[in-house]
């Protein structure tokens, strides 16, 4: 089947199907200012900025392209950057965790060092005391020696 674009005569109106639109377009691509509503698609927008392209001489072809290559690149750069900036804050993150647990865990250490230093004292004074009430000493000097109340010594 061939079809000669000079036969197609239906309006914009008429067109029913992608197939008529392409021969639509293929007839009035060089009267056309901008594409038809009808064709409001990604195909034929594509279509119709390669038919531009085309339609451009070659300096200003090279033109086109050159610019299009440093939008590229600045494009590149840009995803890039944000990139970099993600990294380097994912990085600052890991450090500032890194480091907070270091330092809780020096803080967490110090203070069960001290815990463990106090409740060793108090044992000890608890024993104390009770080897100098088993040997009969006075309370008052118990209490000077050993730094429990009267009542904890009481209990004894």
């Amino acid at each position: 089947m061939y079809l000669q674009l000079i036969n197609f005569v239906k309006s914009e109106a008429e067109l029913s199907t992608d197939l008529d639109m392409v021969f639509y377009m293929l007839k009035h691509l060089s009267t056309l200012k901008k594409l038809p509503k009808i064709m409001d698609s990604s195909i034929f927008q594509r279509f119709f900025r390669l038919a531009r392209y085309a339609k451009l001489s070659k300096e200003d072809q090279a033109m086109y392209d050159i610019s299009l290559k440093r939008k590229w690149d600045a494009e590149v750069v840009r995803q890039w950057q944000i990139e970099e900036q993600e990294r380097k804050i994912a990085e600052g993150m890991e450090k500032g965790l890194a480091e907070g647990m270091e330092k809780g865990m020096e803080m967490g250490m110090e203070k069960g060092l001290e815990k463990g230093l106090a409740e060793g004292e108090r044992k000890k004074s608890i024993e104390v005391a009770r080897e100098l009430k088993k040997e009969g000493a006075a309370l008052e000097l118990i209490i000077r020696c050993t730094k429990l109340t009267a009542e904890e010594i009481e209990k004894l």
